[in-house]
């Protein structure tokens, strides 16, 4: 049965397509098809006159985009003259052979006789292939074919274009139009049947034995059979790659008697056979193997969950041939990181994370050189599964990481009538859930909330109360820190930490800033606002407060304040006498600055936080005009 089907990582050639529109095929398509082979006008001409593109030179493989397969090779001598090709299939079904396109008739092993000849034509990028052929069974002429195709070389090994063919078989035809794709699957002029360096391997008894490495340029016209002798230790693994637009093949592992079936990897002592065969109606002109040895890691065989290897966190080197499993318990709740290291070129391997229940918690399958996969459980049991992908195989180099997550003294706080009283200061938390904590300041107080954890591990975010519920402050970032402000007129908040993804454990600092009226109180309003003289003054910005400075003539007036925009931000304006806004300062830093004229020299300076509530220093400085 199969075992691998999987293809090169960056093998698939891709070349650009570029539709090639010509104006007319080839007066070919409108010749009569009566007649010998021999006296075919355009054969005879074709044969006369076979042109040439250099650059073509060497053999290629023709496959039709949209039915996919190969449609033929070609071998193009030296002067890019067209001068053999073979189908994919049985030419008329009078046998595969390959067909010399030199206008003389050729005799085919199923006793046929093809007649054939082409044309080359281009530019430096641009093709043109005209052919021509005919079948003969004794004196009758049973079919005749005439094809164009045009090719835009992408490199100097591919191309995209077109291929039309007009043929008659046995008094029925039919015309056919289909973009193409072209490989040059090598330099060689020789022939396009040319067998590749281990034919005949067409059975087990001829199988050729491959030693540890990457075979490439490898024909399946047949059944190719190859050994693998794998010594005592080791573990062989067996990928074959291919391009699948010009047909597929079938891939199997055998017992070395080539009947029993054996799916890699293949543990030695013994010796193992890889077959490759052409699918029903198929050839692949190009194809791949990479035979690998590796030798057997110690956690063998842990190849199901059932079988997981037990490890603890650390650092590993495996070999990853199959499914890899491995087992944790950390016996509390606990985040775990995993990462695997290797050489991507050599083989992709994917990383899975689960619970002890199977249940995935994370993957990681990318076409990069290394995966990481962070989760979570309650339980601290863990499941990883380090694998190939279709079949790959690889060394890896797999660190495990682990962050327990306890419990710590204050649950059960899980909602807000549970909450734990405490006192600013420093605590260490384990944040599994939902945890309130209830501060009492004792007096008006703005309360400073930060939380410093890593975010890799799990996202933590803060909520900050007063006591009447109302919702001072929130902070959901995704950076390692959150931090929340808010003031409370009564000094009682309550604190709310939450995990918004996976399971954590942060350090939360609490600090509590006593904040009272200050003695220009109240001046809550334009008309209740405080008389003040040029100077410095320390105030507390709790609600909006007014002041009024009176120069006593035309005047420029400069207003600054000075605070810790941590504990809450507090924002200045400037009017004149009047109630005309002159000037205005908002921003989020530590300082707000505003200046302006008036021709009375009255002013009115207005001081409001933009949230919470602030110990602040304003310094008024009057200059007469």
């Amino acid at each position: 049965m199969p075992f691998s089907r999987p293809h090169f990582g960056g093998s698939h050639r891709s070349p650009v397509f570029t539709a090639c529109v010509y104006t007319a095929l080839t007066a070919a398509v409108a010749l009569s098809l009566a007649g010998c082979p021999t006296n075919d006008p355009l054969i005879l001409s074709l044969g006369d006159d076979p042109g040439g593109a250099p650059q073509v030179a060497g053999t290629w493989a023709m496959a039709r985009t949209e039915a996919g397969g190969t449609f033929g090779l070609f071998t193009f001598d030296d002067a890019g003259r067209l001068r053999q090709m073979c189908y994919q299939q049985d030419f008329l079904d009078y046998g595969v052979n390959s067909i010399l396109l030199d206008g003389q008739p050729h005799v085919t092993d199923a006793g046929a006789t093809l007649t054939a000849a082409a044309r080359v034509a281009g530019s430096e990028e641009q093709v043109m292939i005209t052919m021509a052929w005919a079948a003969q069974s004794g004196p009758a002429t049973v079919g005749r074919a005439y094809a164009t195709a045009g090719m835009t070389l992408a490199d100097s090994s591919s191309a995209d274009g077109f291929l039309a063919v007009d043929y008659t078989l046995s008094g029925e035809g039919s015309v056919l139009v289909d973009p193409i794709v072209a490989l040059r699957l090598s330099d060689d002029t020789d022939g396009c049947l040319r067998d590749d360096e281990f034919e005949e391997n067409d059975s087990p008894e001829t199988a050729a034995e491959l030693a540890p490495g990457e075979y490439g340029q490898l024909r399946c016209f047949d059944d190719d059979w190859y050994k693998l002798v794998v010594p005592a230790g080791k573990i062989a693994t067996a990928m074959a790659i291919w391009d699948d637009r010009f047909g597929s093949v079938g891939f199997y592992g055998f017992a070395e008697n080539g009947i029993d079936s054996v799916a890699a990897p293949f543990a030695g002592p013994g010796t193992y056979l890889v077959k490759v065969e052409p699918l029903p109606g198929e050839i692949q002109p190009d194809y791949g193997l990479v035979i690998q040895f590796f030798t057997e890691d110690q956690y063998e065989e842990n190849d199901t969950q059932d079988t997981a290897a037990p490890i603890s966190a650390g650092e590993y080197d495996l070999t990853v041939v199959d499914d890899d499993w491995f087992r944790m318990d950390e016996g509390m709740p606990a985040v775990v990181q995993v990462a695997i290291t290797f050489d991507h070129a050599t083989g992709d391997l994917d990383l899975e994370l689960y619970d002890e229940d199977g249940t995935l918690l994370a993957s990681s399958a990318t076409g990069a050189d290394t995966e990481t996969v962070t989760g979570f459980t309650l339980t601290g049991k863990f499941l990883i599964h380090v694998f190939g992908y279709n079949g790959q195989a690889n060394t890896c180099h797999m660190t495990v990481g682990v962050t327990p997550i306890q419990e710590d003294q204050w649950e059960e706080n899980d909602a807000m009538d549970e909450a734990a009283t405490i006192e600013p200061g420093t605590y260490e938390i384990g944040v599994l859930d939902s945890d309130w904590f209830r501060v009492a300041v004792g007096t008006s107080a703005v309360l400073h909330v930060t939380l410093e954890f890593d975010n890799d591990i799990g996202d933590v975010d803060l909520e900050l109360y007063d006591a009447a519920d109302g919702l001072l402050a929130i902070s959901m970032s995704t950076s390692d820190t959150e931090i929340a402000n808010g003031y409370a007129a009564g000094g009682e908040f309550l604190i709310h930490v939450y995990a918004y993804s996976g399971i954590n454990r942060c350090q939360m600092t609490i600090k509590a800033t006593p904040i009272t009226d200050d003695r220009f109180e109240e001046n809550d309003t334009q008309e209740t606002a405080a008389l003040i003289d040029p100077g410095t003054y320390e105030i507390v910005a709790i609600d909006e407060d007014w002041f009024r400075v009176d120069a006593g003539g035309p005047a420029n007036i400069e207003v600054t304040l000075t605070f810790d925009s941590d504990l809450s931000d507090v924002d200045l304006g400037l009017l004149n006498g009047a109630g005309d806004t002159l000037d205005q300062s908002a921003t989020l830093t530590d300082e707000e600055a505003v200046s302006g004229f008036s021709a009375t020299g009255e002013f009115l300076i207005l001081v409001y936080p933009y949230s919470g509530a602030n110990a602040v220093t304003m310094k008024v400085t009057v200059t007469p005009q």
